[in-house]
């Protein structure tokens, strides 16, 4: 597995992404991963960066290639600013943020398939993979562009509205 870190524009902002790539045989496939509202950090709140990457390296070692954009850097949200404490600030700050978000990672999908940009993926073969809020973007980018993706959450708890 090789890691490397690319960026790619969307919302008119670079937006940095860790990508673990197949060393040998790839099957195309790229999954985009999308961390909770902790951002892809280590925390009182659990080890999320460790997780994710740890995901994103076990999809590496079966042939795929997995990118974990950091979508928050769309609207300048920092890694544990989302206070999950209070439930009616966190429901505001997200339905500020989750537009932004949805295309963040919508355009992830779209400009990492790209020859220029990664090489040995296929744009038939992408799928979303997202944890808690995560997860919840990860559906809603789905609904919003009715795309033939592939979508697995992992703890959502949010309504659509």
């Amino acid at each position: 597995m090789q890691q490397t870190t690319i960026t790619y524009q969307s919302n008119n902002k670079a937006i940095t992404t860790e990508v673990f790539k197949p060393v040998g045989s790839q099957n195309g496939g790229l999954i985009i991963l999308a961390y909770g509202s902790d951002g892809l950090v280590d925390n009182n709140n659990g080890a999320w960066k460790a997780m994710i990457e740890g995901y994103a390296a076990d999809l590496a070692t079966r042939g795929f290639t997995a990118a974990i954009p950091n979508y928050f850097e769309s609207t300048g949200t920092l890694p544990g600013q989302l206070d999950v404490n209070d439930s009616v600030t966190y429901a505001k700050q997200i339905a500020v943020n989750r537009d932004k978000w949805q295309k963040t990672l919508h355009d992830a999908a779209v400009e990492l398939v790209k020859p220029t940009v990664l090489q040995g993926t296929d744009a038939s073969r992408v799928g979303l993979l997202g944890f808690s809020l995560g997860g919840l973007t990860c559906a809603r980018v789905l609904h919003r562009w009715r795309k033939r993706w592939s979508c697995s959450s992992h703890r959502i708890w949010m309504d659509w509205d």
